[in-house]
């Protein structure tokens, strides 16, 4: 063979070689890819996923989907073509075909792991990131539903929270098992009505409650607190008992605009006392919450 085609023949096998390298680059999977936004279509057949890559170099092309249904999804990623930085066919944005059986999604990782990066609340039917909620005696919490005091105090060992002054009122169990619901009516920032449904319960007496009631705020910093006076007087609560009968439903309206004032945009929640009056000297008291919103409609 002469050098000319012994040097062609070289060419042809490193070319050949490139391309299987270049081809090859497409199968391979990456485990480091990261879950960054995430949207689900309103039927809850789809959804809608935008990824990235720990590395600083690469960029992923597609997934193939090793379960889904009745089976968790576990997701694998692969690399582009045309080498390891190649832009060929990069994407971020993914759709996923969901089952309203699907309880999972896991992301692919090294020595054929998996991670959990969604699961989907078997109450709700919502998916979110599984360190989105937390577990306290038993019962799952939001971490968007407790304040920042609540989250740092969970931080603490055993000990320090025996020590510790603060309670987390998230975790006050104030309300007793007599057959109460509140729900909020007809709401304006100046007032609403309550309705009070009252339906089985362990109940010992006569249920009643008074004119009292409390107006609270929830934010990420303070969680529950209640809204600020308007007042600088001293309130007197007048002396009603309006009786709650059983397996029925009343309802009373509420005007705190003199006490509170109108509330602007937020979260809140409204509390009655309830009591179990058995006969004088003898009750038993327990505080009913409904929560609410104000919204930037009703405050235009």
């Amino acid at each position: 063979m002469t050098l000319k085609k012994k040097i062609i023949a070289a060419i042809a096998v490193l070319l050949v070689l490139a391309l299987f390298y270049l081809a090859g680059t497409g199968f391979q999977k990456r485990t480091d890819v990261f879950l960054e936004e995430y949207s689900v279509s309103e039927d809850g057949a789809e959804m809608t996923f935008t990824t990235g890559i720990a590395s600083s170099m690469g960029y992923i092309r597609g997934f193939k989907d090793n379960g889904g249904g009745v089976k968790p999804h576990y997701l694998t990623f692969y690399s582009t073509f045309g080498g390891l930085n190649s832009l060929f066919g990069a994407k971020q944005d993914f759709k996923l075909e969901l089952d309203p059986e699907d309880t999972e999604i896991y992301f692919a990782r090294p020595d054929q792991g998996y991670e959990l990066v969604l699961v989907k609340d078997g109450e709700t039917g919502e998916w979110r990131r599984p360190d989105d909620t937390i577990e306290y005696n038993g019962k799952k919490y939001l971490k968007s539903e407790l304040s920042e005091a609540t989250l740092n105090w969970l931080a603490l060992s055993e000990q320090e929270r025996l020590l510790s002054s603060y309670m987390p009122p998230e975790f006050v169990t104030l309300q007793e098992d007599w057959g109460i619901t509140l729900e909020a009516e007809d709401i304006t920032p100046g007032g609403l009505t309550i309705r009070c449904t009252q339906s089985g319960g362990n109940p010992t007496g006569e249920l009643n409650t008074g004119s009292w009631y409390i107006v609270e705020n929830w934010t990420q910093e303070n969680g529950w607190k209640e809204v600020d006076y308007v007042i600088k007087d001293n309130i007197g609560w007048t002396m009603e008992a309006w009786l709650i009968p059983e397996n029925s439903t009343s309802k009373w309206e509420v005007d705190w605009e003199w006490l509170y004032g109108k509330l602007p945009v937020g979260k809140y929640r409204i509390g009655k006392e309830i009591m179990d009056f058995r006969e004088p000297g003898d009750y038993d008291k327990a505080i009913y919450y409904a929560e609410f919103e104000i919204t930037e409609e009703m405050v235009e």
